[in-house]
């Protein structure tokens, strides 16, 4: 996707600093979704103002059914939002208050070229696009047209609350957002139920015969094995210029002696098959069966459920001890190398 032209920068930097001249976050939390329509692909957006909290302020626009998956997910489960695997699993746009250290080059060069100010002491706007499995990245011109509106529509909105013209939890149906629309060149307010994202099928795993071989050839054990996945917080950037991944690992341990058992590294480009294997390369590794497989997530139990089915290797969601040991070594490890 092209960058932003010079026309869309300046119209989301004049749209950025009247949201921040009336600090909306003062008064609306992220508990306030408003939901955007991009005004033109029509792709939903779901924008929550940041600042409430007293240490980050901008907005948010997390972006399509992934980006409402994963700001559901921040919100109800106990992880830390910017820890990696929070990172890699939330697709957003975010235009943020920011210091000069917070500005790379292209996004003081843009800041130039447009005429906008960024001495030492000045607070400078910033923007990032956040995708999942990559490292968050300088926006394009859809992401610029996209976030322009949400800030637009945010504010106006926002006013109208504290006016006490409007709550945006007062729709008629459970689970109603207010949804700001563009039609007959003019934005309107809607309530549209918010429904989270369907689950993603996961296919099963293509190589039935080689599951039928492993089950002919191996002997199972009265053990369990731990399997969960996790990225590590070093990127990856194939060529200069290019957007840097965060690299997903699938780690294998037997739950008493912690013992590594196998593990795997992907690019995002990874197909599901792929990453099933990395649980079918250790049973062959190891050469039996587990009796049981704990896995961290329900995500990462219906990834491996058709390989524990088939191999009648008890799967459960839970407890993780021996897993997330080893995974935080590694992640030390790895962060002490860069």
């Amino acid at each position: 996707m092209a960058n932003p032209t010079d026309e869309q920068w300046l119209d989301l930097f004049v749209a950025f600093e009247e949201y921040c001249f009336a600090h909306p976050w003062t008064w609306m939390s992220n508990a306030d979704v408003i939901a955007i329509e991009h005004p033109s692909s029509r792709e939903m957006g779901y924008s929550v103002a940041m600042g409430n909290a007293g240490y980050e302020f901008g907005l948010a626009l997390y972006t399509g059914d992934a980006g409402l998956a994963s700001y559901i997910t921040h919100m109800t489960e106990e992880a830390d939002p910017d820890s990696e695997d929070a990172l890699a699993q939330t697709s957003a746009v975010s235009a943020m208050l920011g210091t000069r250290e917070d500005l790379d080059a292209p996004d003081r060069a843009v800041l130039r070229r447009i005429g906008i100010p960024y001495g030492k002491n000045d607070r400078c706007p910033f923007f990032r696009s956040v995708k999942p499995g990559l490292m968050p990245w300088y926006i394009d011109g859809d992401e610029a047209e996209f976030m322009t509106a949400a800030l637009t529509n945010v504010l106006n909105v926002a006013l109208r609350v504290r006016e006490g013209k409007l709550d945006v939890h007062a729709g008629d149906e459970p689970g109603a957002l207010l949804t700001r629309v563009f039609r007959d060149g003019e934005w309107r307010d809607e309530w549209r139920t918010m429904k989270p994202p369907p689950l993603e099928l996961v296919p099963a795993y293509p190589d039935m015969d080689r599951l039928a071989r492993i089950a002919r050839q191996s002997t199972r054990m009265e053990m369990t094995w731990e399997l969960g996945t996790f990225y590590l917080p070093t990127p990856i950037a194939e060529k200069k210029g290019v957007r840097p991944y965060l690299p997903l690992g699938i780690l294998t341990v037997e739950t008493q002696s912690m013992f590594i058992l196998g593990m795997k590294m992907f690019p995002p480009t990874a197909s599901t098959a792929e990453r099933q294997d990395a649980l079918v390369e250790a049973i062959e590794a190891i050469g039996f069966l587990p009796a049981a497989l704990a896995v961290d997530s329900t995500r990462t139990a219906r990834l491996v459920e058709s390989v524990t089915a088939y191999l009648g290797i008890d799967l459960s969601v839970g407890v993780t001890s021996a897993f997330l040991d080893v995974r935080d070594e590694l992640r030390a490890f790895t962060g002490n190398l860069g």
